[in-house]
């Protein structure tokens, strides 16, 4: 409760009265032992103005109402000063609604207290009161003022220091930040902070622990100390920064967690600073360590106080024993012969006295067990501050240099012994020419050491092109990394014909260039032999063909003669066609149909020339193949088919996979003379990794799978683990190359995939086969629609030694509306274009020709028709195919009149695109 000690000894009024002497009597009121009241009574609003600016005042008291001013125009003035001072209104007594009305509106404008005039008496109490309350007012606003000070004196402190400050209470979620703790995180100021926020910027892989601290810092009895060290969510294109948080968090009463101080800070510069650092020396240590060379320092005394691993290595000793010893009364004490070697000749005793650096100083050392080691020595002062705390000796074992240079010279003699050998061809070039060749590798190419020199050749110059930028490739390569592993590739001789070779080669500095040594073998002899077994093989598969293809072919025949000879006689006799001669007829075209089929699938089994790879289904190949094997291994064995890799296909040489199948019919059919069954399976297969590597010579991915199994001998295991191998066999003298299962094994290799067999004596064999799959191959398989057929009124040269043919092709193309020209020979084919008159739009002739090539007659006859169009016709599309340019059509015998049409209107269509 207030009372008469909460009024101040000397009490200072100011006083907004209408009456002089009413003022007076509350001095009077007011003023009491231990008190004494002093007052100023002002009565309009300049004067009351004037002395609240005058002096400092306790309390104000004024009337309600007075002559042009009133209490609200003072309380108004008062606040608008700044000063807060009890504010006691005194009013005529009354009990009326107004009354109570001014009573209300003075309180709501800010009055403290209203006194009606009949109630004075208790003004001191009021008084007490209101000074009490008012230096209550004042307490809050200097602690207030106190705190905000605080504040802002903390917030420069951890400016300064690049902290921010966070200020979180957990259960009203009301969260304070610093400016500086904005910016650690990188949050704009006016976006709302929030904790969920903060844990955003934490970058992903950081998050999860920072989250595990936060919770083990809140949990009741944990301490409530937090320590989180994290990267921030970097912005696009920028680095991650490193963030260091730390703080307090504080529980209540029950244990509960309900409010979090803590600050933060950027750490990133210091991050790399200590990373830089602690790579630096990490860097220092492992050079130290990791060098070829002996290391000591030695201090000012002349005292070993470190040695490296190297130095422990080089010289027998341990650290332990080097480590304050004199280095050369442990390793330079006496000369080779066994004399003393005085410390004063002694260069690691120099270095300490001399404080000088010296590079490769050659000397000799001893091993702990007295071996002589050449050394060289190099040393350099060791400076901390500017001030020389000892020396730092290398020492480099050349030991081997020496035994290397001795073996070089060696060496140089041995090469130059093999350079004039001619054994090996041998080159040296640098990135633009030849600078040097034996005479072996000139005489491969043609030319004499004299003129190879005076043409100064570039390695890519003598190189095939089609080998020019894999070979430039290995010669950059080479001078870039030291080495280049043996390659084939093709040179060009003097005459321009072609050399195969197999080259490798190493950099090496000649003549002050870092150029690239070449060494070179003729493959020519090899590549002929290669071939010759190679078609030693195909031919004994061919030869076992040969009766099931003539039996096919046979019936084939008897079947167009007999539908041919039925009607030509009904032809003679004049009868109506009728639905029974279109069925001879459509026999007819059915086994000619089957007829080319044979043909073509026994040219691409047969044929000479490089892998073609195609995208092609695995089990179409081996449908397609089937006829062949059934005539092949004969009609005792049995062949069953499984085939359920429909949808899937391969990248491979269709014709290869073909030969592949053929050599292992082959194979299981000699393992069965008394008869069996031969399986052949297809499927899809997923190799994972586990079983890629326990199983399988294959990477996992997914793969076509063919399995070739029968019910013959079987093999040893002896035998077995030799089958891919070229020329083994174990069937009698001339009964077979050895080749079948190895060239079947390099043809899968080469596809990407693995061969592998099981067999044991009397259980058959089993060979599988791993292919990758290809991806979107339907297209191919399915090929485009056929285009419609056309007709035209060009001119055709049509050039054919085979009269039928000739006659069939000019037939075709006259009833299509083609003007068609005939010759039977090249001769022919010139004498006719002298007499025509008008423009020759296409030559359609056939490559092979009694007097010449089809190429001998395009060539001819270009030079009249310069912009002539060719459609060559060949029943060896392969063989042909690769002699002809890139303009030329070719069209494979034999073909239906509606390829012929579709065939021909492209190659003439091509004139105007």
């Amino acid at each position: 409760m207030p009372s008469d000690k909460d009024i101040p000894a000397a009490l200072r009024l100011l006083q907004v009265r209408s009456s002089a002497s009413d003022a007076a009597s509350l001095v009077a009121l007011l003023s009491r032992p231990g008190v004494a009241a002093q007052s100023v009574v002002v009565q309009d609003a300049r004067a009351f103005e004037q002395a609240l600016a005058s002096q400092p005042w306790d309390v104000v008291i004024s009337d309600f109402a007075l002559p042009g001013f009133d209490a609200l125009t003072a309380l108004e003035q008062l606040q608008l000063s700044g000063k807060d001072l009890p504010f006691i209104v005194i009013s005529n007594p009354g009990t009326s609604q107004a009354a109570l009305d001014d009573a209300v509106t003075v309180m709501r404008a800010g009055a403290h207290h209203y006194l009606p005039f009949d109630q004075i008496a208790q003004l001191p109490a009021v008084l007490a009161r209101e000074l009490r309350a008012a230096r209550k007012r004042r307490r809050k606003r200097d602690v207030a003022q106190e705190l905000r000070e605080a504040r802002e004196r903390l917030t420069l402190a951890l400016d300064a220091t690049g902290l921010g400050l966070i200020d979180y209470y957990l259960q009203t979620r009301t969260l304070v930040v610093t400016p500086s703790f904005r910016e650690v995180y990188d949050i704009s100021p006016g976006v709302r902070a929030s904790p969920r926020m903060f844990l955003r910027c934490i970058h992903p892989e950081d998050r999860k622990k920072a989250l595990q601290n936060i919770r083990a810092a809140i949990r009741p009895g944990s301490g409530g100390s937090l320590v989180v060290e994290h990267r921030l969510r970097g912005r696009e294109g920028g680095e991650n920064r490193h963030i260091i948080a730390w703080g307090t968090v504080f529980f209540n009463e029950a244990g509960r967690p309900f409010r979090f101080l803590g600050v933060a800070r950027d750490i990133t510069e210091h991050k790399h600073a200590s990373n830089a650092l602690q790579y630096q020396l990490q860097l220092t240590q492992c050079i130290t360590q990791q060098s070829a060379d002996s290391i000591f320092v030695v201090s000012p005394d002349g005292l070993t106080s470190f040695v490296n691993a190297e130095a422990e290595r080089a010289f027998g000793f341990s650290a332990t024993e080097l480590i304050g010893k004199s280095l050369h009364d442990m390793l330079h004490h006496h000369y080779p012969d066994g004399r003393p070697f005085p410390a004063s000749e002694c260069r690691a005793a120099q270095a300490v006295t001399d404080g000088q650096t010296r590079h490769d100083e050659e000397s000799v050392l001893f091993h702990k067990d007295g071996t002589p080691v050449d050394v060289s020595c190099s040393r350099a002062p060791l400076e901390v501050n500017g001030l020389r705390t000892g020396t730092v000796i290398t020492i480099r074992d050349i030991g081997g240099r020496k035994q290397a240079e001795n073996a070089l010279r060696e060496s140089e003699a041995r090469f130059r012994r093999l350079t004039e050998a001619g054994i090996v061809g041998i080159v040296i070039a640098d990135t633009e020419r030849i600078v040097e060749a034996n005479d072996h590798f000139v005489a491969m190419l043609g030319y004499t050491q004299e003129e190879f020199t005076v043409r100064r050749f570039s390695w890519l110059e003598i190189t095939a092109p089609e080998f020019r930028e894999s070979s430039g490739l290995r010669h950059l390569e080479t001078l870039e990394s030291g080495s280049c592993p043996a390659y084939e590739k093709v040179l060009l001789r003097k005459d321009g014909s072609r050399v195969p070779v197999l080259t490798a080669g190493v950099a090496i500095p000649y003549a002050g260039l870092r150029c690239f040594l070449a060494f070179t073998i003729d493959l020519s002899g090899r590549r002929n032999l290669e071939e010759q077994l190679r078609q030693v093989q195909k031919l004994e598969s061919i030869g076992q063909l040969a009766g099931g293809i003539a039996h096919d072919f046979n019936n084939l025949l008897t079947i167009i003669l007999g539908y041919a000879n039925l009607l030509s006689r009904e032809v003679a006799m004049g009868q109506t066609p009728g639905p029974q001669m279109l069925a001879r007829i459509d026999g007819i075209v059915k086994s000619a149909s089957r007829a080319t089929d044979l043909t073509r699938q026994l040219l691409t089994f047969s044929r000479r020339q490089s892998s073609n790879p195609k995208i092609v289904s695995l089990d179409r190949i081996v449908l397609d193949v089937e006829q062949l094997l059934r005539r092949l291994i004969g009609e005792d064995i049995g062949i069953v088919l499984a085939l359920g890799a429909a949808e899937s296909f391969i990248r491979a040489d269709p014709g290869q996979i073909e030969q592949v199948v053929m050599n292992l019919a082959l194979n299981a059919r000699d393992a069965m003379p008394e008869g069996g069954k031969l399986c052949i399976e297809t499927s899809n297969l997923v190799v994972d990794e586990q079983f890629a590597a326990l199983c399988l010579s294959v990477p996992p991915g997914r793969y076509v799978q063919l399995v070739v199994s029968d019910t013959g001998s079987g093999m040893s295991p002896d035998v077995a683990a030799r089958v891919f191998e070229p020329f083994f066999t174990t069937k009698e003298p001339g009964k077979g190359t050895g080749l079948g299962l190895s060239t079947a094994y390099g043809i899968i290799r080469q596809s990407g995939g693995n061969i592998s067999v099981h067999s044991a004596p009397g259980l058959g064999a089993t060979f599988r086969i791993l292919l990758p799959q290809a991806e979107g191959a339907h297209a191919n398989e399915q090929g485009a629609p056929d285009e419609p057929v056309t007709s035209g009124t060009e001119t055709i040269l049509v050039v054919e030694d085979e009269a039928g043919v000739r006659e069939y092709v000019r037939e075709v193309l006259s009833a299509s509306g083609y003007r068609v020209l005939e010759a039977g020979n090249r001769s022919e084919a010139m004498a006719r274009v002298g007499r025509h008159k008008g423009t020759v739009d296409l030559l359609l002739t056939d490559y092979v020709l009694p007097d010449g090539r089809g190429e001998d007659v395009v060539r001819e006859i270009a030079l009249t028709y310069p912009s002539i169009k060719v459609l060559m016709m060949s029943g060896f599309t392969d063989r042909v195919g690769r002699r002809l340019n890139k303009s030329t059509t070719l069209l494979q015998k034999p073909f239906a009149s509606a390829e012929l049409l579709k065939v021909t209107r492209q190659a003439l269509d091509a004139l105007t695109t």
